[in-house]
């Protein structure tokens, strides 16, 4: 069993709340999977080069790719 740390827990709780305004969001500009699936992936590689370029680069870790949803 792997533990995780209340700061990590809070840290994915943030993120799946994100992810889910952010689906909320393109699934009302009409957007379908296939879309919202390459927005995510812009969206995800944005962030990861914005996490890789800081200069605190060494204490964050870029977000994980997931597999696109069908």
């Amino acid at each position: 069993m792997v533990k995780i740390s209340p700061a990590k827990s809070k840290r994915e709780a943030g993120l799946q709340k994100l992810a889910g305004i952010f689906e909320e969001q393109l699934t009302s500009l009409g957007f379908n999977e296939e879309q919202k699936n390459a927005r995510v992936a812009e969206f995800t590689a944005f962030v990861d080069a914005k996490v890789a370029s800081a200069k605190s680069a060494k204490l964050l870790k870029p977000l994980q790719n997931a597999a696109p949803r069908a």
